[in-house]
């Protein structure tokens, strides 16, 4: 994969110093990957800033927006639905959208709660773009197949 950061876009920072979140947009051969790092805490003070965040990702219209939480230390339950319920709105305006660095506890919370409607976890933030690439590059029209035959 040929990718390299552009730009910061986006840095919102939570509440009392909890935490962050700061968007990196990266150029990739399919296209730019947005990755939104959160680190700190996802409670009922910071869910608001994280709803902005995430929201600014979707409206950019990346073509695959990974959310790492590597750097998270407690996330509620009502940001668990955050994180879910995002990825459904961009499932519908065709943003690809995975997790990165999602803990063990997080993780069963969410097959037990969302089972088969949870978003795709990778162990990290390389893993997860690395798929989002090479995936989107399967869905892509192949250039013979878009040639008349001959």
């Amino acid at each position: 994969m040929s990718a390299s950061p552009e730009r910061v876009a986006t840095s919102f920072d939570f509440p009392q110093g909890m935490g962050r979140c700061q968007v990196q947009l990266t150029s990739t051969s399919v296209g730019q990957v947005a990755v939104l790092h959160v680190t700190g805490e996802v409670d009922a003070l910071s869910i608001g800033i994280l709803s902005v965040a995430l929201g600014n990702c979707l409206a950019q219209r990346p073509v695959h927006l990974v959310v790492d939480l590597a750097g998270l230390r407690f996330c509620s339950g009502r940001g668990l639905t955050l994180l879910v319920e995002t990825g459904w709105a961009a499932a519908a305006v065709g943003v690809g959208y995975s997790l990165a660095g999602c803990g063990a506890l997080h993780d069963r919370l969410m097959l037990s709660l969302w089972r088969y409607r949870a978003p795709r976890r990778y162990r990290d933030t390389a893993e997860a773009m690395d798929e989002a690439v090479l995936g989107l590059g399967d869905t892509l029209p192949h250039p013979r197949a878009e040639r008349d035959p001959a």
